[in-house]
């Protein structure tokens, strides 16, 4: 099996909402795991793309670009998780090197990219949503003024039911023999939910807050990895017990909306496509202004579903083979990581957009999100697939051998 589709684990703890605004309280020594969140190092990769190009601006165009190439080549090569455990475990010394400071961000977008494998396994639906973006119908990317700090909340997760969830993700890598703080991040991240489900009206919304604390392979603390979810409270979050006084509540200038049913599936339908490398379309997916475009993709059909894909490292569209390689089977292979959705799903988006009917996206039905792999004629095709029909993955083919897939031209 390729590492990239080998499962994984973590503990999943859930937490009483009272337990956690309450500051006479304790939430350790944790409750057993209620549940194991499972999923494959290509799913978490995935969702952590999912989870940056929900947050995606012009400017920063290439360095999400730049971001996800690094990514991919971390899932290959795993250098930041350990390869041989079943429950995710960072590799020695990786909780120093990969911290927030070295600017790659890795422990928070980590943590979201849980939240979001959480979700999707509890919920089922698998479609995601920048809140600020989806609140504000400016999911393109653009900024709106403010009057003070954000408080909002990551993400709108559609379940697919007539259900939106409202969640906030923390994250992060924990030193050897560390123990961190639970209560403070996870209550501030309520109060972020509770900021969040005070905004949206006229849709049902549930509220969910999310953090995952990973370890390192040689840490012996009987917690290990947790992923600890505490669901908001139906009528509302308790008073701060010690205190005395409730939790912060909206921001001022911060008005309700409510943005369409669609808002939430346009949102990430946009975000894939600009991951892409497909602007145009996902500006047009949002309503906006965009000249049509020729794109060049590639077409593969996969055990009778056509995959449609491109590259993400450019230098292989320019024609260079190296981009990466890994020993299998006693033979070289060259790894080319790919990006893309099936095509039947793909119609669909492309049919919003030409029609100018986002609407139709709520014909779309979640699928199960797994981890694929397949071979065919000349090498294999490995990675996650996810409710919503998006694929994350690489390429394994002998270094003089073409990949057996089929030029895709479309004008969109």
């Amino acid at each position: 099996m390729l590492y990239p589709c080998r499962r994984k684990h973590v503990n999943t703890h859930s937490i009483d909402a009272h337990d956690v605004i309450n500051r006479n309280t304790k939430i350790r020594p944790l409750p057993e795991a209620s549940h194991l969140t499972k999923f494959s190092i290509s799913n978490l990769a995935h969702s952590v793309i999912k989870a940056d190009y929900a947050d995606w601006t012009p400017r920063k165009k290439y360095s999400f670009l730049r971001r996800m190439e690094e990514l991919a080549m971390t899932m290959i090569y795993t250098t930041m998780f350990f390869p041989c455990s079943c429950e995710l475990r960072l590799r020695q010394g990786k909780s120093h090197a990969y911290a927030d400071f070295t600017q790659t961000s890795y422990s928070g977008r980590t943590g979201q990219g849980l939240a979001i494998l959480r979700l999707t396994e509890r919920y089922g639906g698998g479609y995601v949503g920048r809140f600020d973006k989806v609140v504000q119908c400016d999911v393109s990317g653009g900024t709106s003024p403010r009057t003070g700090p954000s408080r909002s909340p990551d993400f709108v997760f559609d379940t697919g039911n007539n259900t939106w969830v409202i969640a906030e993700a923390k994250g992060a890598f924990v030193k050897p023999g560390g123990k961190p703080n639970f209560k403070r991040p996870l209550r501030e991240a309520l109060q972020q939910v509770r900021c969040g489900i005070q905004r949206i009206k006229g849709r049902k919304c549930e509220g969910c807050a999310i953090g995952s604390w990973i370890r390192e392979i040689k840490d012996k603390t009987h917690e290990g990895t947790v992923l600890l979810e505490v669901d908001y409270p139906p009528h509302g979050l308790p008073s701060s017990g010690g205190s005395g006084k409730p939790p912060h509540g909206g921001e001022k200038g911060d008005e309700a909306v409510e943005p369409p049913a669609y808002a939430v599936r346009g949102a990430n339908y946009a975000s894939w496509l600009r991951a892409m490398q497909l602007f145009g379309p996902a500006e047009r997916l949002l309503g906006r202004h965009a000249e049509e475009e020729d794109h060049s993709l590639y077409l593969v059909n996969l055990k009778g579903r056509d995959l449609i894909f491109r590259y993400i490292h450019p230098d292989f569209e320019r024609g260079f083979r190296a981009v990466g390689f890994v020993m299998r089977r006693r033979r070289w292979w060259c790894v080319i990581p790919v990006i893309g959705m099936f095509k039947d799903t793909f119609d669909v988006v492309r049919t919003a957009i030409q029609k100018r009917s986002p609407d139709l996206l709520s014909e779309l039905r979640p699928r199960e999100m797994g981890a694929m792999e397949y071979e065919f004629r000349g090498g294999w095709i490995g990675g996650s697939v996810f409710p919503d029909d998006t694929f994350f993955g690489a390429v394994w083919v002998h270094p003089l051998r073409e990949l057996p897939a089929e030029p895709f031209h479309i004008r969109l």
